[in-house]
């Protein structure tokens, strides 16, 4: 259970949970309370698609410290789709962190990740931190501590999907800048989500969409991300099935790929890479028009000059036509 010690000392930090009926968040949010060095500043905000005859999470019912936003798991409709009704519950908390609801921390993961974001603020006030973590099972091993999964590769490219990766490489003397995020570890001010806010109506997305299109928005909104100099956490990269109903199991692969394939070509369009005319489903068609200026790209940096950082622009010319003949309006 909670710990509910320690003295407030910096602001608070919400802690973002998407969890698809398992269990293992309980164990997640007694290690994140234990292992931070002021437990009193953590808030949970939880969207929970769960069997309500197994609602386990009853057990912080009227607790300030969670906000739970519950739904049934046949309403589930992917990874972003949750996290969009976690940051609803957002009050006025000063940090985010977004984390998977299978994870463990390192000790004083809190101090040690607010004092990270300030490093990177001394370079920019427009800084996010967000890396590969250790496989739970690496936690304590000394070899693997040395390393970190620094976001400077994709380990696929294709007009179906682009998802970006990481290479591991030695931990860095100081936060060092990447090229994108990895969705269950993402760390920010608040402020970010209200000028870069989740688009609710990605369904069923997943690496393209919540991974390599919402850090190309971050990008083009001005901002950096930043791989942190210390480990703060730890994930199970392979979530044990064996947690989830077979039901709620046939639910996800229920129109999962249709949903996907109609969500891609709404970010393909936002990323330059097709046209408004191949979004094919009338929903987004209207979405777009409608909130273009809320979940399209910023203004402040040109998407050109993030695929050439990222040396994907020569490989996007070849796969996208589309792509090829509006990057020529900028030669």
């Amino acid at each position: 259970m909670i710990k509910n010690i320690g003295e407030k000392k910096d602001s608070k930090i919400f802690v973002s949970i998407a969890c698809f009926m398992d269990n293992d968040i309980l164990n997640t949010i007694d290690d994140c309370i234990q292992k931070a060095e002021y437990p009193d500043n953590i808030v949970f905000g939880i969207c929970f698609q769960y069997d309500p005859d197994d609602d386990y999470l009853n057990i912080y019912n009227n607790n300030p410290q969670f906000r739970i936003h519950r739904m049934h798991w046949n309403e589930a409709r992917g990874p972003i789709y949750a996290r969009y009704f976690c940051s609803q519950l957002i009050k006025d908390e000063e940090y985010f962190l977004q984390i998977d609801c299978h994870t463990r921390f390192f000790d004083k993961w809190d101090s040690k990740i607010i004092n990270e974001l300030k490093k990177c603020n001394k370079k920019t006030d427009k800084a996010v931190i967000s890396y590969y973590p250790l496989n739970i099972k690496d936690m304590n091993n000394p070899e693997m501590q040395k390393k970190i999964g620094h976001i400077t590769a994709f380990r696929y490219i294709g007009t179906d999907a682009i998802k970006s990766h990481s290479y591991l490489e030695l931990i860095p003397n100081e936060p060092k800048e990447s090229w994108g995020i990895m969705a269950a570890m993402i760390f920010m001010r608040i402020k970010v989500l209200r000028d870069v806010p989740y688009d609710l109506k990605l369904y069923h997305g997943y690496h393209s969409e919540e991974q390599f299109y919402y850090a190309v928005r971050l990008w083009t909104h001005g901002y950096q991300c930043y791989t942190p100099s210390c480990h703060i956490l730890a994930m199970e990269y392979v979530t044990n099935r064996n947690r989830i109903s077979n039901l709620a199991k046939m639910h996800l692969a229920k129109g999962v790929h249709e949903w996907h394939e109609k969500t891609w070509k709404k970010c393909k369009y936002y990323l330059k890479l097709d046209s408004f005319k191949n979004v094919d489903c009338r929903e987004y068609k209207d979405d777009i028009i409608e909130n273009h200026n809320i979940y399209g790209l910023g203004k402040e940096r040109n998407i050109i000059d993030y695929y050439k950082m990222t040396n994907l622009h020569d490989r996007l010319c070849i796969l996208f036509p589309y792509y090829n003949e509006y990057q020529n309006l900028y030669i």
